[in-house]
């Protein structure tokens, strides 16, 4: 009979320690916050908000020719372009070798172009104060009815011709990154987020630009006033005069996630 009562109270005692451990909340476990990867840092960012200030960390600063004014961006305000109207960017001596020795690099902007083109129509560049063109010349030099737009591109003494994107000359606002990397030599142009042209630079390599001085937006290096290489203008070459809102370059590929969300926030 002992044997039946000391299992029975061994029986009672095992349930109530199990119904006590089980009502017993379990204490909170703090897992760290996952921080997101930070975004990658532009050598500089102008977002045109009526004035010629780098958003960016940098200080690169920026001066006018003509007369610059400013419209509706695609956020906030944005550069309007016009005939002999043009900026140059100067870059602070803390990076200037850093702009000497770019590498890869990827540039990003907004653009709003209408059905107008005088001559060949700088949009950005790195000028050579030595040569008659720069180290990086960006430009259009063409349109279509249908709003094809024709680029130009020479970089590090190499050309990229006969580039046709279409949905340029719209007079709407559209998103252009160009960007290249140094490990395979090639350019990927991308509009609205989306790659549209691909072309390799046989044998560039790593950009190396000695002596790299301001760099032209809205006109090419011989058009400014005093030209940016010391020569003359050129009866063939013009002045963008559509509108440009978020210039930003970095000395860098980016992922092509951060290039639509650029696009997608409208950056």
């Amino acid at each position: 009979m002992k044997k039946y009562i000391y299992l029975l109270a061994s029986m009672w005692m095992a349930f109530t320690l199990q119904s006590c451990f089980q009502d017993m909340d379990a204490p909170p476990f703090d897992y760290p916050e996952e921080k997101p990867e930070p975004r990658p840092e532009p050598l500089f960012r102008f977002a045109f908000e009526d004035n010629m200030l780098d958003s960016g960390k940098n200080g690169f600063t920026a001066i006018t020719g003509g007369t610059v004014t400013y419209g509706t961006g695609i956020t906030g305000k944005a550069y309007k372009g016009a005939n002999e109207t043009y900026a140059v960017i100067n870059t602070p001596e803390a990076k200037k070798s850093t702009i000497e020795n770019l590498g890869s690099f990827t540039l990003s902007f907004w653009m709003k172009t209408p059905k107008e083109l005088v001559g060949a129509t700088g949009i950005f560049g790195i000028s050579n104060p030595t040569g008659f063109w720069g180290h990086m010349d960006l430009f259009l030099d063409g349109f279509r009815e249908n709003g094809e737009g024709y680029f130009k591109m020479q970089l590090g003494g190499k050309w990229f011709e006969n580039v046709w994107i279409d949905g340029i000359f719209i007079d709407e606002w559209i998103h252009m990154v160009f960007m290249y990397d140094e490990t395979n030599s090639t350019m990927t142009i991308y509009r609205n987020g989306q790659s549209v042209v691909t072309h390799v630079f046989e044998g560039l390599g790593r950009l190396k630009f000695p002596g790299a001085g301001p760099m032209p937006v809205g006109t090419l290096q011989f058009m400014t006033k005093p030209s940016l290489n010391g020569g003359a203008a050129e009866g063939w070459g013009g002045y963008y005069r559509g509108m440009i809102d978020q210039l930003a370059l970095y000395n860098m590929t980016l992922p092509i996630e951060e290039v639509q969300t650029i696009y997608t926030n409208k950056e």
